[in-house]
């Protein structure tokens, strides 16, 4: 064996083949790293309350962002959220009266019809995938109408989840207004504006 060397003043303990300083010279040492583990340890610290605090700001923000959107853009008597599947509710009788009368949504043609009117357009134009309005689509005597009064469409009955209000914004514009509305595919917006695609809605 070789003989350890030892700094006289210290105590050595053995274990095993390593040598533990132990005594008053251990704790100096161990006080003299305590402060930059204490530096660690509040660094921690101040990082974890940071994020706390950001947290926070930042949920009371949405929510506060969320209440004024809800109030200011979309005021309305009733909001309905849809439940996950197997959730169920009800709405007592007296409010199931109220509601009955409430008209809760409207079809996005049948407002831009009404935003045509406010805006006082010469030309009320509802684009879709579709090239025109037909009669008897989907079936093989299916016809493209290139040109119509509301008169004449209204002789018609149009599916009410596709075309349906798009004839019938169309004929609320020619009627109120006396200008033309037209009908037809996105692909050709030009050409419906220049009049020579889809389909015409005119008193005439």
């Amino acid at each position: 064996m070789h003989p350890e060397l030892v700094a006289p003043g210290r105590q050595h303990r053995c274990v095993g083949r390593h040598h533990v300083e132990v005594g008053p010279h251990r704790g100096q040492n161990v006080l003299r790293g305590a402060p930059g583990q204490a530096s660690v340890s509040l660094a921690t610290i101040v990082a974890s309350v940071s994020l706390m605090v950001s947290m926070a700001i930042m949920v009371a923000s949405f929510r506060h962002s969320l209440d004024d959107w809800l109030m200011r853009v979309l005021p309305a008597d009733v909001y309905v959220r849809a439940g996950p599947a197997g959730d169920s509710a009800y709405f007592p009788t007296a409010v199931q009266r109220t509601l009955a009368g409430i008209e809760a949504v409207i079809d996005k043609d049948l407002a831009a019809e009404l935003l045509a009117r406010d805006v006082n357009a010469d030309l009320f134009v509802m684009a879709t995938d579709i090239n025109g309005v037909y009669l008897d689509w989907g079936m093989p005597s299916a016809r493209l109408i290139r040109k119509a009064t509301p008169e004449e469409l209204k002789r018609s009955n149009f599916p009410s989840g596709s075309m349906g209000p798009k004839v019938e914004a169309a004929c609320t514009f020619v009627e109120e207004t006396g200008k033309i509305a037209a009908i037809g595919a996105l692909a050709d917006i030009q050409a419906i504006v220049a009049g020579d695609a889809g389909t015409k809605v005119c008193t005439g």
